[in-house]
């Protein structure tokens, strides 16, 4: 039997859409989504009730759908909860904050060094995913301020790309000690 194929892409054109179906691509999601809709479409792919989802782990956290009251919240506990959900293992949480650390100290390298090479398209593309990234472990600060540097254009990079890194910079430090005192707070339970 073949195998089927969902994208799940931020890139929300109808050529991109088209390509996918020529393809044979059974499924085209645009981010965000919603965690439930996906369960939907993968359950209609495989036909119906061959799947069985435990809905108490299932936890719906859009790209970029915090609203005004979260998008100042430095880290939110709500979401962090929730993300414990996913899994028993007590180390999870912990293997979890180093991948977002980690890919979160690469992103923001790589756009201090698309300051210096004056590359906007990779400055943006970084700011983008690190919002992404901000955005899973409930970095709400951290991803809003990354969602608004995604959309520089070259010439406000050139005049304010070094203020609006020092603001990211600062806006992750704060994001990483929320972080490190939650799960200090988490083990020491």
């Amino acid at each position: 039997p073949a195998i089927p194929f969902i994208i799940l892409t931020a890139n929300a054109t109808r050529e991109a859409a088209e390509e996918c179906e020529a393809i044979g691509v059974e499924a085209y999601l645009t981010k965000p989504v919603r965690s439930a809709h996906l369960l939907d479409v993968v359950k209609e792919i495989l036909g119906g009730d061959s799947t069985e989802v435990i809905t108490d782990t299932i936890i719906d956290f859009p790209v970029r759908a915090a609203n005004q009251e979260k998008s100042g919240r430095i880290l939110d506990v709500t979401t962090l909860k929730g993300l414990e959900k996913l899994s028993k293992d007590p180390e999870f949480m912990s293997h979890l904050a180093d991948s977002f650390l980690h890919d979160s100290e690469a992103l923001l390298t790589s756009m201090h060094q698309a300051i210096e090479l004056h590359d906007v398209r990779r400055y943006k593309d970084c700011a983008h995913a690190l919002a992404d990234n901000a955005s899973g472990i409930g970095a709400y600060s951290l991803m809003t301020i990354c969602a608004s540097a995604s959309r520089i254009e070259q010439p406000e990079l050139n005049d304010q790309g070094v203020k609006q890194m020092t603001q990211i910079s600062t806006t992750y430090g704060l994001t990483c000690q929320a972080l490190r005192h939650y799960l200090n707070i988490k083990n020491s339970d």
